[in-house]
């Protein structure tokens, strides 16, 4: 498998808004298709996502990996504040955009590079 080359981390604000608790991660490893590896307490889930869609995939999948058996909670009230972390050259068609309504409907999430 080759280096990963982006980074989602999802994390939940404690009840005194100031620290957050790590809820899960999601590193996403290029090559011939994308594959986002989710860590989640002691497991670990795999996703290979369309090379078109690899952002709202790897975020959708963390975030449904992080709620509760049978419970499907929208990006919006889930409570979970994304963090994407990407390399230079890491191929998201679309990234800025996807970013950008995310945060324009509300859903936190803030991007380092």
């Amino acid at each position: 498998m080759s280096a990963f080359t982006a980074a989602i981390i999802a994390t939940k604000p404690r009840t005194n808004d100031i620290e957050h608790r790590l809820n899960a991660y999601a590193l996403l490893f290029e090559g011939e298709r994308p594959l986002w590896e989710i860590h989640i307490e002691r497991k670990v889930f795999q996703y290979i996502s369309n090379p078109e869609n690899i952002l709202e995939e790897g975020v959708m999948q963390l975030n449904k990996q992080c709620q509760p058996p049978n419970q499907e909670i929208d990006l919006l009230h889930s409570r979970i504040e994304f963090t994407l972390l990407t390399w230079p050259g890491v191929y998201m068609p679309n990234k800025e955009a996807e970013i950008a309504k995310w945060q324009e409907d509300g859903v936190v999430i803030a991007e380092r590079v």
